[in-house]
């Protein structure tokens, strides 16, 4: 579950084509997801400009393979934003290993309600959601219409879109540098951000395109042709030697674990208790 919020987190940070107010207009934009150098997925993203509303429809896929069964992992997802950028409602629709949900929320009287429904589980709840939010999809629009300084520090209270779950992202303007966009160079921004002791690193256009993004785990996100970045090749991950990444091993063995239908764990070494997600299936104590 942790490196699944980890990989939410880093590509939804940077699937949004954002730009500055100046040139907010309809865009499209494809970013291919590398781990360690090999091909792990792509990103899709579509901004919608309406007088009255911005429509964001985004699409992240990991391609993953189990014993050579398919684990493909897909996140779906549409966003409305009023004119002021602020979140008005969205649907999510996640394919996890063959597990799919659906999470329906729409924010009302400073709440976000929503709808969870999956084959075997429905639920309806709502959290406290004040406007200063920002969902995780569409926070560097945020960031660009501020203004990108070197030096500028900042921080932004984000919704995670999946697990309904708000934290803090702080960031800083580290520095300017070219880079190449379409064959020709660019001004870019270096802005390095933390979420809950996830690090990455974008470099940013002066109007806010996202060109790439990199963590010190070996994950990259680079903006390519719709060709490039849906062209996976022949070697497809496995779900063993991917979930390796975020593995935790008890102390002890824990016998006869298929039999086991509830489990307390104590863990230690966690900056920041957001990084375990909590639903109906766990919760932080």
């Amino acid at each position: 579950m942790k490196l699944f919020l980890y990989l939410w987190v880093f590509i939804s940070l940077v699937m949004y084509p954002s730009v500055s107010d100046a040139v907010l207009k309809d865009h499209e934009t494809w970013m291919g997801t590398y781990l360690n150098g090999k091909k792990l997925g792509f990103s899709y993203a579509k901004l919608k400009i309406d007088p009255r509303k911005i429509l964001v429809n985004v699409k992240v896929y990991f391609r993953m393979m189990s014993e050579g069964v398919d684990q493909s992992t897909t996140f779906t997802q549409e966003i409305e934003l009023n004119s002021n950028l602020k979140l008005k409602k969205f649907t999510l629709v996640q394919e996890l290993m063959g597990h799919r949900q659906i999470v329906k929320a729409e924010v009302e009287n400073s709440k976000l309600k929503f709808n969870i429904t999956s084959p075997n589980f429905k639920k309806n709840d709502s959290v406290p959601l004040p406007s200063i939010i920002s969902p995780s999809a569409t926070y560097l629009l945020n960031i660009v219409r501020s203004g990108l300084l070197i030096g500028k520090k900042g921080k932004i209270p984000i919704l995670i879109e999946p697990f309904q779950m708000i934290t803090d992202l702080t960031y800083e303007v580290l520095r300017k540098e070219k880079s190449e966009l379409e064959g020709k160079q660019v001004d870019t921004y270096v802005i390095k951000q933390n979420m809950s002791g996830m690090e990455s690193t974008l470099w940013v256009t002066e109007s806010g395109i996202t060109l790439r993004e990199e963590s010190p785990l070996g994950f990259k996100s680079a903006r390519e042709p719709e060709s490039v970045a849906t062209d996976l090749g022949e070697d497809i991950f496995s779900v063993s030697r991917f979930i390796t990444l975020s593995l935790i091993k008890p102390q002890r063995e824990i016998p006869k674990p298929r039999n086991i239908k509830k489990i307390q764990l104590t863990m230690s070494g966690m900056e920041f208790s957001d990084l375990i997600p909590k639903d109906h299936r766990q919760k932080v104590l």
